[in-house]
């Protein structure tokens, strides 16, 4: 096993659970690669279709929406996993990640050649895929338990017989920060 994967895999708590030898197995059978960016690039777009999830190896970027592209959702450091969501069920992205910094380097890892490991070290990693989104979710619903006041429509308009105004009609309940 080559030094950088031992450091990976020492380092990313995704793998922490995996035996050394369940580690060794998936440095021979991992099909991965390594991609560069630079400040500003895109590393994800929001709406794109793809079963691919990253791992940041060097550098930071930063989770924006198309609604709201100058608001940062999230800040991602070295180590950090995105793309998960995507990876495991299969739908379009769901924000656009952003490169921040001179060097960015992050691990792409597919469906295709996760799929091509033993159920066990895949089983492990989906386990450990599915942690972080229920944390993430789990994070989620404190910021919008701190907001619940504005989750609430009001019961009344602004005046009797009048509808709420469109964009509170239209606005999704879990854009509390809008």
């Amino acid at each position: 096993m080559g030094y950088l994967l031992e450091e990976l895999f020492r380092s990313v708590p995704l793998f922490s659970e995996l035996s050394k030898e369940n580690k060794k197995c998936l440095s021979n059978q991992m099909n991965y690669t390594f991609c560069h960016f630079e400040e500003g690039d895109l590393i994800i777009k929001e709406g794109s279709s793809s079963t691919e999830f990253f791992i940041l190896i060097e550098g930071n970027a930063k989770i924006i929406l198309n609604q709201a592209p100058d608001r940062v959702v999230a800040e991602l450091k070295a180590g950090d996993i995105f793309g998960e969501m995507s990876y495991l069920a299969g739908k379009h992205r769901s924000a656009n990640v952003v490169a921040c910094g001179k060097r960015i380097t992050v691990m792409r890892l597919s469906r295709e050649s996760m799929r091509k490991m033993s159920p066990e070290i895949r089983d492990a990693i989906n386990h450990k895929l599915i942690e972080l989104l229920v944390y993430r979710i789990n994070t989620m619903n404190d910021i919008f338990s701190a907001h619940s006041a504005t989750l609430i429509p009001p019961e009344h308009p602004s005046q009797p017989g009048e509808e709420a105004p469109r964009s509170d009609r239209e606005r999704p309940w879990w854009r509390v920060w809008e």
